[in-house]
């Protein structure tokens, strides 16, 4: 996968002032995969997960604008729960609707499809509408990268970050960072259906046998009555 050479517009000539830069850098994204890690062991509500997750990714990248997606392939449905954008927050993204609806001209729709991670500029984003490939949709990003949420070699959802500051664009050095990031949030995902679907399951034995022991105590009283 290329990504697209987005050169920082904060580069120092300096070299002994780059190498400084990048080390620091190298230990706020050390320190932030540290807490991403704890965070996984919580065992937190999801979107408590979700936001705690979005701080800690703001303090080592521009992550303002922050969404994480879950696609469901067998219902064919895609729902947003957590979604923070500074010019499009007005979107209701929780309901689950059709998939078809990212899958076939959105940035969303683009990695969730080729599953495979995507870091884009403007440049990059306008000739795949050029191709046809992608329609506008909300305000027009300046920079955007995107992960697939991938757990057991099957995707179950998106994560990404987005700029709209021309003077703050995503670099092929975050890849990495935000790669770990994908990776911990699909397990977190994961965690969260199964268990989901555990207690969807529970509900309908319970509900099962409560039938049943309706069905028993009516069928006894059909008796009682003949007898």
């Amino acid at each position: 996968m290329k990504y697209s050479n987005v050169v920082s517009p904060y580069l120092d000539l300096n070299p002994q002032a780059n190498a400084d830069r990048d080390a620091q850098s190298q230990a706020n994204y050390m320190q932030a995969m540290l807490q991403i890690s704890s965070l996984q062991q919580k065992s937190l509500p999801l979107n408590h997960y979700l936001l705690q997750l979005h701080k800690i990714v703001n303090q080592c990248m521009h992550a303002e604008n922050f969404f994480v997606a879950i696609y469901n392939a067998d219902k064919s449905q895609v729902s947003v729960p957590y979604f923070v954008d500074q010019h499009d927050q007005h979107f209701d993204l929780a309901t689950p609707v059709d998939a078809q609806e990212f899958l076939s001209n959105s940035l969303l729709g683009y990695i969730l499809q080729r599953k495979q991670p995507l870091l884009a500029d403007k440049a990059k984003i306008d000739r795949l509408k050029q191709a046809q490939v992608l329609s506008s949709r909300g305000t027009d990003c300046t920079s955007w990268l995107g992960m697939p949420l991938i757990h057991h070699s099957q995707v179950w959802g998106a994560i990404a970050v987005q700029s709209y500051d021309e003077h703050k664009h995503y670099q092929t050095c975050q890849v990495p960072f935000f790669q770990f990031v994908a990776e911990q949030a699909a397990t977190c995902l994961y965690q969260h259906i199964e268990l989901t679907q555990l207690k969807d399951y529970q509900h309908q034995l319970e509900d099962l046998v409560d039938w049943q022991v309706d069905e028993i105590r009516i069928l006894k009283s059909k008796l009682q009555k003949a007898s």
